[in-house]
């Protein structure tokens, strides 16, 4: 009797890719795009119009600005990993699970193939993350050291958490709408029972001086991430495996 062969999934690939293309790009463009609106702002603040504020106001800014041009588009650089949220659209279609159910490969390559394709794309997006905050500390004098690498990569890990927790939902509801609220729904928990908390108690005291206040909140975070950082890459990569598991045995639940 000849064995049966299972089929190439390397199309898979492409089909987890090519809808995310223009998110993607649209992601890059609009992180040199923030990156060069902080090089304004800091222009702005040396020899331009902001200048001109509030010592104290002036203060707050110089202290702020340099982690938003670093962070936030280094943030968009990765969270380019769930734009393949576009397939969520469609996925879950009567038609495209009869599809999927037709197909000769199992559904633990099928669902292997969009977690291995997120995490590809997530490291992708980390090389410009850290190539973003290295120019970023040149340009407002900071040192690039080993805490910002840190901080990126608690995003990093963040970013899975929250890829392989739509993806979950994604399975468990058949509703890409219902996945996108419950896992809102459970960062809303999150932040409002563990993470403000803690943010509220860090600036406490510091009221009358916001640049010190976000400073703390920073040196906190630092601080925290450093302590995480040897951990950072292992969690992150049990958390795609673990949410590969939990969708592959989702997907079996598909009508055959």
């Amino acid at each position: 009797m000849e064995k049966k062969q299972s089929a190439p999934i390397w199309g898979l690939f492409y089909r987890e890719i090519h809808p995310s293309l223009k998110e993607i790009l649209l992601c890059y463009v609009v992180g040199i795009a923030l990156a060069f609106i902080c090089w304004l702002l800091k222009l702005s603040m040396e020899i331009g119009n902001l200048a001109n504020l509030p010592t104290e106001t002036l203060a707050t800014l110089k202290a702020t600005v340099p982690h938003y041009a670093i962070y936030l588009p280094s943030i968009l650089f990765m969270a380019v990993m769930n734009g393949a949220s576009s397939n969520y659209q469609f996925e879950m279609t009567q038609k495209f699970r009869c599809f999927t159910a037709s197909i000769p490969v199992s559904e633990w390559k099928f669902v292997g193939v969009k977690f291995l394709t997120s995490a590809a794309i997530l490291v992708v997006g980390t090389i410009p993350s850290i190539l973003n905050a290295s120019i970023m500390c040149g340009v407002f004098d900071i040192t690039f050291d080993k805490t910002i690498v840190a901080n990126l990569l608690l995003f990093v890990f963040a970013l899975s958490v929250m890829c392989a927790v739509l993806y979950t939902f994604n399975y468990l509801f058949r509703n890409p709408t219902a996945a996108v609220i419950t896992a809102l729904l459970l960062a809303y928990l999150v932040m409002g029972f563990a993470i403000i908390p803690q943010i509220d108690e860090m600036s406490e005291g510091l009221d009358d001086m916001e640049s010190d206040a976000f400073n703390s909140i920073m040196e906190k975070l630092t601080n925290f991430s450093t302590d995480f950082m040897p951990f950072a890459i292992p969690c992150t990569i049990g958390v795609l495996v673990l949410g590969w598991v939990l969708c592959s045995l989702l997907a079996k639940r598909r009508e055959k």
